[in-house]
């Protein structure tokens, strides 16, 4: 339910955000600035957000980073200017991402390692789902309502703030379930030399990869109603329908991972997505460029549960805090740099070079992801193992 009514804030939020902007006389440089401005925040706050974990547990932060993430989102309507729009999202984004960061570490430990990208996977497709119907109930709702479009878009933005709140009453509820953590300050061993190797490539891989997908993420229904003609309602419809697709790339990868290896898998996605790219940079119909636009949607869909399993599985349970908290700083410092390039592309008018730059970075992200293995246990680790488990078999 949780993760539900994140969906349903998110959604809505995403819906008019933009339009929002626009109406208070923001061009799509300034924009840029914003998105840029207020990623670099959250990396701030996400590297914040892991020392604390390390020193006061993951619970207490997810929990303040679920109610920072809801509360400041009533903020939003009070923002006028470029730099105080940034400040508050980057509060928004970065309570956002600290609930992904600490929940991945949190519950992503409880399961063992195959069944990680069907968990991931299962809250990708909740999420999705009520983001979706998020989105179709702000496109809704702004057709509906009998008023300008400054005070509908001020509405929706603070209904995702109450979605939100909602949203802390049920997350409250299951951090109070399952086991308790088993200490307050939780300390990270150091990381053995060629532990390092992986991380570093984690992180340059969700750089690029962040920096790609923040263009549908961010700039999409900017580049459906300038460069397309579509109205705000037809724009908010089309974020809602591409849902459908990131769904049913969500539920497909657990499907996909049983029949091939992680890396076949990552390596085929980023391909496919590479393909599609091109085709849309290329050739920008309106028909093709919804047909690859969803088609690069199912694709990121499909590879973010399988990212979010290497995140954990590459390396040791004492290390998940440093791995979770890395691949989320790289992915919005990506998005971060992306972001202002995204800006000046789309005021100039050059949606397919900002098209050509994501497809770029996702061929880069997908390769660099190729040389992050999963973590295998030492020697000695694993004939503890085996001695533990033959000696509860004698003990029986």
């Amino acid at each position: 339910m949780a993760s539900g009514f994140m969906g349903l804030a998110n959604g809505s939020f995403d819906a008019v955000f933009n339009f929002y902007l626009e109406n208070q006389g923001l061009d799509k440089v300034a924009i840029g600035q914003i998105y840029s401005i207020s990623m670099i925040g959250m990396g701030i706050a996400v590297l914040l957000q892991g020392f604390a974990s390390r020193r006061y547990g993951l619970r207490p932060v997810h929990r303040l980073a679920s109610w920072q993430f809801a509360l400041t989102l009533f903020l939003i309507p009070l923002c006028h200017s470029v730099l105080v729009t940034s400040i508050v999202l980057s509060f928004v984004s970065g309570g956002f991402i600290g609930m992904l960061s600490t929940g991945a570490a949190i519950f992503g430990n409880r399961v063992s390692a195959d069944r990680r990208v069907q968990l991931f996977s299962l809250f990708f497709a909740s999420y999705l789902v009520c983001t979706m119907l998020g989105s179709v109930f702000a496109a809704g709702l702004n057709w509906l309502l009998l008023m300008s479009p400054e005070r509908s878009y001020v509405l929706l933005l603070l209904l995702s703030g109450g979605f939100a709140l909602v949203m802390c009453g049920f997350r409250e509820a299951s951090l109070r379930m399952g086991e308790p953590e088993e200490v307050k300050s939780v300390r990270i061993q150091g990381m053995k030399r060629h532990d390092w190797q992986p991380l570093l490539m984690l992180f340059v891989s969700s750089f690029f990869l962040g920096g790609s997908i923040l263009l549908v993420f961010r700039f999409s229904n900017i580049i459906l109603t300038s460069d397309y003609g579509l109205s705000v309602s037809t724009s908010a419809v089309v974020l809602g329908a591409e849902k459908i697709f990131a769904l049913t790339g969500a539920l497909l990868a657990p499907s996909f991972k049983r029949m091939a290896a992680h890396r076949t898998l990552i390596l085929l996605i980023t391909v496919i997505t590479a393909l599609a790219l091109a085709i849309q940079a290329a050739l920008p119909a309106i028909a093709l460029f919804l047909v690859v636009y969803f088609m690069r949607i199912a694709m990121n869909y499909m590879l973010m549960p399988i990212l979010d399993a290497v995140t954990i599985s590459a390396f040791t349970k004492e290390q998940s805090i440093i791995s979770t908290t890395s691949r989320q700083l790289a992915f919005y410092i990506g998005g971060a740099a992306a972001a202002f390039a995204y800006g000046l592309l789309l005021q100039a008018g050059q949606s397919s070079m900002a098209i050509a730059l994501s497809g770029v970075m996702a061929t880069l992200g997908g390769l660099l992801l190729l040389l992050v293995r999963e973590h295998e246990p030492t020697l000695a680790a694993e004939l503890m193992r085996q001695g533990s488990e033959q000696a509860a078999a004698k003990a029986a």
